[in-house]
């Protein structure tokens, strides 16, 4: 009896940057459905919240506008104008995803302030960016100058030289601060770009710093690329705080010991590096040890066995041609000794 050889018919993602927003919003409304589900617990909760937080930073980092793509034969100069735009729009979609991530961050902070300390929520609005909420705060108070002051955070860098080179007199002229309220003297220093000085010996989630560099301390026309390398040196240089995945840096202490075990960040901050480095990773394949890690378990669950999100990401990276085959057979291969170390061999196969 002659047995016919098994053919496995293998499927792929078919898809291109300008079909990429559709496709992330439909997995995010299957998560959400999931996240309204009976029975979820608040660690599963968490985990799905982070998938919706994901997919949504993928749709901001790669996809492309078709009004880019329908001016590339007119001329050159209008092509550059066009991707100088796209820039523009894409760093602006990626602060808002900022402000929409850590949001939850700070009402739960908010709950923690004395209705009286105006000054401490202000200062906690502001690492979110949420001047509007900052600028009532500050009227409310009575402090029509503070106000000003806030509606125009992380705009001129004129003005934060300005309330820079103010401290610095005050300093320089023995001014004594203590007639000045401290939290009045820490927003002074957020307004003027001087992150570390307004933290002081202050906590603060890595998503809220990385916001803080890019909102307060580097020029309103920095691109993204160059904000997201700063942000990667000052973590590097221990200057930072680390970027530890979503469950671990807010779930319940069982995660910790898998990531840092691990020496994993969040996935999220491997997709921006991935956006950051896109050139020199076509050119070198300098990535390849970070796209290995994005697509652990332990960047976004503390489930070891759970890579439905990295493989689904692993489909979309592929079709949009955002990762080389070389990375691709790494990612492959590290899967593999994943499930092999667990006795999951056919799964290997």
């Amino acid at each position: 009896m002659n047995e016919q050889p098994s053919q496995i018919k293998l499927r792929y993602v078919n898809c291109d940057r300008t079909e990429l927003p559709n496709i992330c919003d439909k997995y995010e409304e299957l998560l959400v459905k999931q996240h309204a589900s009976e029975g979820v617990s608040a660690s599963q909760r968490l985990v799905l919240r982070h998938q919706v937080m994901t997919w949504n930073l993928l749709n901001v980092l790669f996809s492309e506008k078709v009004s880019v793509k329908e001016h590339e034969e007119e001329s050159e100069d209008s092509d550059d104008v066009d991707q100088e735009v796209a820039a523009l729009v894409r760093r602006a979609e990626f602060s808002r995803w900022l402000q929409d991530s850590v949001r939850h961050l700070i009402e739960e902070e908010l709950m923690d302030i004395d209705a009286k300390d105006q000054l401490k929520e202000l200062f906690s609005l502001l690492t979110g960016r949420q001047l509007d909420e900052g600028v009532q705060l500050a009227v409310a108070r009575g402090d029509v100058r503070l106000a000003c002051l806030v509606s125009q955070a992380g705009g001129s860098v004129i003005t934060r030289s300005d309330i820079a080179s103010q401290l610095e007199i005050w300093e320089d002229e023995g001014f004594d601060f203590d007639l000045i309220e401290g939290d009045m003297v820490l927003l002074y220093k957020l307004l003027s770009g001087d992150i570390q000085g307004a933290l002081e010996e202050r906590s603060i989630d890595w998503k809220r710093f990385l916001g803080l560099l890019m909102w307060y301390n580097l020029g309103p026309d920095t691109q993204l690329t160059e904000t997201i390398r700063t942000y990667s040196l000052l973590v590097e240089d221990n200057s930072a705080p680390q970027p530890l995945p979503m469950y671990v840096e807010e779930g319940p202490s069982h995660g910790i010991s898998i990531a840092q075990k691990a020496g994993l960040y969040d996935t999220v901050y491997y997709l921006m590096l991935l956006h950051a480095n896109q050139e020199q990773n076509r050119d070198g394949n300098k990535m390849t040890s970070s796209i290995s890690k994005m697509f652990s378990s332990a960047a976004s669950t503390y489930d070891p066995l759970d890579h439905r999100m990295a493989w689904l990401q692993h489909g979309i990276l592929e079709a949009i041609e955002v990762l080389t085959p070389v990375q691709l057979h790494v990612l492959d291969m590290n899967f593999v000794s994943q499930l092999l170390s667990v006795g999951e061999c056919h799964w290997a196969v």
